[in-house]
């Protein structure tokens, strides 16, 4: 297990958090999107094969490849199934988003992993190659799957800085009975979400609401991989709401976290969090 941050681990072992979970987000307008040409639904002899099951075939684009070493990737896509009705992917144009590979199916995520910034390529996806994904099972006929991705930047970790709702939690965000308080900051393409007996990887940061940083994986240029029934219970309850290559904004009240008077070292009072879920390791 990588080392985490002191401040997350807590002798409240016994705390379990909340247990519900919501849908994974859909993509805005994607069950109402139609095309007048959608692509065809099987690969043509040119498009190179992948091991996970599928191909993929270059639309646009020169020939570089320049992603290998982004943490995510933003990307304009459509994805339609194999009758060619749209299931995802906005409108006419498409759906900006941005990914992290490293959480896409297995077939998506090989299908990424060498593109180029600039590149336009066109995915054929097999059933099985479309586990783990909010597709999966999603009346796809026959369980197959086509996308074609644009890819608009490579995107880097980076020191992160204070949000500016640092200070609370907005009227949009979601609240829990428990109260804690939560929004949505990119959505995440996995469909399982994690309990709290699983073990997860995540890059995090946190700050105190006046704005001042008290930890981060970010900074240390490390993955920090933990049981969630051994943090705090708004983490343990805040993950769970989540999906693989989520980026999640966490207000945890004080009782959630450490308490008005913590032990020395520890932050106090309200807490933000933000958190990114790269991957569930066991337990769902």
């Amino acid at each position: 297990m990588r080392r985490l941050g002191w401040l997350l681990i807590t002798a409240l072992a016994a705390c379990g958090g909340a247990t519900t979970t919501s849908p994974s987000p859909a993509t805005e307008g994607a069950a109402e999107a139609t095309d007048a040409s959608p692509p065809p639904t099987t690969p043509p002899p040119t498009a190179a094969r992948l091991s996970a099951g599928g191909a993929r075939l270059q639309l646009a684009g020169d020939g570089a490849r320049g992603i290998q070493d982004a943490h995510r990737i933003k990307v304009r896509y459509r994805a339609w199934d194999a009758r060619g009705a749209r299931v995802d992917g906005g409108g006419e144009a498409g759906q900006v988003a941005s990914w992290l590979p490293r959480a896409l199916p297995e077939g998506l995520s090989e299908a990424v992993g060498d593109m180029g910034v600039g590149q336009t390529w066109r995915v054929w996806l097999e059933g099985s190659s479309l586990e783990g994904s909010r597709l999966e099972g999603a009346s796809l006929a026959p369980g197959a799957a086509v996308y074609d991705i644009e890819v608009l930047e490579a995107l880097t970790l980076s020191v992160p800085r204070a949000p500016s709702d640092v200070a609370g939690a907005p009227a949009s965000a979601e609240v829990t009975a428990s109260g804690l308080a939560s929004r949505v900051v990119e959505p995440g393409t996995g469909a399982r979400h994690p309990t709290a007996a699983s073990t997860v990887t995540v890059h995090y940061t946190g700050w105190t609401t006046d704005g001042a940083m008290f930890d981060s994986s970010v900074t240390r240029g490390r993955e920090a991989t933990f049981p969630l029934n051994r943090v705090i219970p708004g983490w343990t309850e805040g993950v769970q709401l989540m999906v693989p290559g989520e980026i999640r904004r966490l207000w945890i009240p004080a009782d959630l976290a450490y308490g008005q008077n913590p032990r020395p070292g520890a932050p106090a009072g309200d807490l933000v969090f933000d958190v990114e879920l790269l991957a569930i390791e066991d337990g769902a």
